[in-house]
């Protein structure tokens, strides 16, 4: 305050605010102020060096140390760790197909709102998750899976007015739409597709019934059935009708002898004999099924089985089906006294199959599964013999994969991995990493002998040159002499080939980089078309032809044909 009284105030100004306050409270947060925005600053220059410092290896070479952390360690850490972008380290690990492993994470609000909206791989791509986990996620949600749709078409009158005008492929490629579309609109607007209707001419109804339908439906270009719908709808007969008509003599002899003895006396099938009789009523002279009469059911449940079969003379099966069908119990029932059980027989059960302990007990094996079961003891069981693990196969285990050691020891990969688990040992990965010392070797020897030191397979070695981008090391390459090129030409490509020690196919394609034609040296074709061959074409039926000519009629029937020239029927 000054001495009439009055408050003093102060302003402060900063970039975003203008405060005032009474002066002993402004010099305190003036220089709180300060203090805040020198910190700013300072935490700028800071992240500022660190970002240029994150830049200084960016583009360097990658080391085989640094590519064996990748996807162990989070991208961020190794940015940070080998003074590299994120970006790159990013990149690298995705080229080369290394997966990162995520820990596990809460989902939060933005990524739960990102299920259902695309599919299922993209959303665990951008959210770096597995695709199991964002399904498993999205099912417990309730929520249902993406769907893309295209577009739907807006059809106009116009457009709409061409459907069922003409085929559907048609306005499809006029509109500029899948046929599909086309095709589901003009159901669900209930148009008829469009058909090119011909109609019957009076000249066309006048060859009905002349020849055969087939010969009508080839002379005339339509369908074999059309032709018989129009042939029957005139009301004219076949010229040769398919099958024979049934005679009244036929038609007598139905039903009395088998169908398949009928069927081979009158020459027909058995098909056509079972039908014609089925159609006329007549029942079967030796039916395979025989009916019950009411006083071969009195019989049932009066006397056993077997006799109520012999005096029916059927079979057993058959007396017994009867019987259960109707209801009717067993007047003599075969069951065997309950079997008592000693504990020395009990003591047999479980110690050897059901099937040799029902053997020596000389009772059935179901009586003794069912006892076994209602002792609640366990089956027999033979146990493999066992094959002890001598200490050299011991010492091997940890040192290769296990499938090697499934075809080296002849053991099974669980014995081996069960083993090897109990001795405490890693297993041994297939794959084999490149290092320092092999890529050195790579480039200065050949590839097969890079293989047989550093154990990768020979592709596997050529795989990795060719992504260093190195040579093959001695490459005998045979380069063509002035002497070769000269002979190129003067004789086949295979002749020259064989003078040259070359192949065939190199010596055609330095030819023909040279524009050195062709020998053309060709033997003259025994079998050539002469001139008084090809007049005689379609001056007669092609069968005719081959006969005076003495070729085939296929071979007549393909030269005609080349030649464009007409055939001609035989009359």
């Amino acid at each position: 305050m000054d001495g009439g009284g009055h408050t003093r105030y102060g302003q402060i100004r900063t970039p975003l605010i203008r405060i005032e306050f009474a002066w002993p409270f402004a010099l305190k947060i003036h220089s709180v102020l300060n203090q805040k925005m020198m910190l700013q600053i300072a935490n700028k220059r800071v992240l500022g060096r660190k970002g240029n410092a994150a830049r200084k290896r960016q583009g360097m070479p990658w080391t085989v140390g640094e590519l064996k952390q990748l996807g162990k360690v989070p991208d961020s850490v190794l940015a940070r760790r080998w003074q590299r972008t994120i970006k790159e380290v990013v990149a690298m690990r995705e080229s080369r197909r290394v997966a990162l492993v995520m820990p596990a994470r809460r989902w939060t609000a933005r990524e739960v709102r990102l299920l259902g909206a695309m599919p299922d791989m993209e959303t665990a791509r951008r959210l770096r998750r597995p695709v199991s986990a964002v399904r498993n996620q999205r099912l417990a949600l309730k929520i249902r899976v993406f769907k893309g749709h295209a577009p739907a078409r807006c059809w106009t009158r116009a457009e709409i007015r061409l459907l069922g005008t003409a085929t559907d492929p048609e306005i499809a490629r006029r509109l500029g739409c899948p046929v599909c579309v086309v095709q589901s609109h003009r159901q669900k607007l209930q148009i008829p597709p469009f058909r090119k209707r011909r109609w019957w001419t009076e000249a066309e109804d006048k060859i009905i019934g002349t020849m055969t339908d087939v010969e009508v439906a080839r002379r005339l270009n339509r369908h074999l059935g059309s032709v018989t719908v129009r042939r029957r709808i005139l009301g004219i007969p076949a010229k040769h009708p398919h099958g024979r008509t049934w005679t009244d003599r036929e038609i007598k002899l139905l039903g009395t002898m088998p169908d398949r003895k009928l069927a081979g006396l009158l020459k027909r099938n058995l098909c056509a004999v079972q039908s014609k009789r089925i159609l006329m009523g007549i029942p079967y002279l030796n039916p395979r099924i025989r009916k019950w009469t009411p006083a071969e059911y009195k019989l049932l449940g009066t006397m056993p089985d077997e006799e109520v079969a012999r005096r029916v003379k059927c079979s057993l099966e058959s007396v017994q089906t009867r019987r259960w069908r109707l209801g009717i119990s067993n007047p003599a029932p075969k069951i065997s006294p309950a079997r008592k059980w000693r504990v020395d027989e009990i003591k047999l059960i479980g110690r050897f199959p059901d099937a040799e302990v029902a053997r020596r007990l000389g009772c059935s094996q179901s009586s003794v599964t069912h006892q076994r079961a209602r002792l609640k003891i366990r089956a027999f069981r033979r146990m493999p013999k066992r094959k002890l693990w001598t200490p050299t196969e011991e010492k091997l285990l940890g040192k290769m994969p296990d499938l090697v050691l499934v075809k080296k020891l002849g053991r099974t990969l669980n014995a081996i991995r069960c083993r090897r688990e109990q001795a405490g040992l890693r297993p041994v990965s297939r794959c084999v990493f490149w290092d320092a010392k092999d890529l050195s070797l790579v480039g200065k020897l050949r590839d097969e002998e890079v293989a047989r030191r550093t154990g990768h397979p020979v592709a596997s070695v050529a795989a990795k040159r060719l992504q260093l981008g190195l040579p093959m090391p001695e490459c005998k390459m045979r380069y063509w002499t002035a002497e070769e090129d000269a002979l190129l030409g003067t004789e086949r490509d295979r002749v020259i080939a064989l003078r040259v020690g070359r192949r065939p196919g190199d010596v055609n394609e330095r030819r023909r980089k040279l524009g050195i034609p062709s020998c053309g040296i060709r033997e003259p074709s025994t079998n050539a078309w002469k001139p008084e061959e090809v007049r005689l074409l379609g001056a007669a039926p092609d069968a005719e032809i081959a006969r005076r000519i003495g070729r085939s009629a296929e071979a007549v029937k393909i030269r005609r044909r080349l030649l464009c020239i007409p055939r001609v029927d035989k009359r």
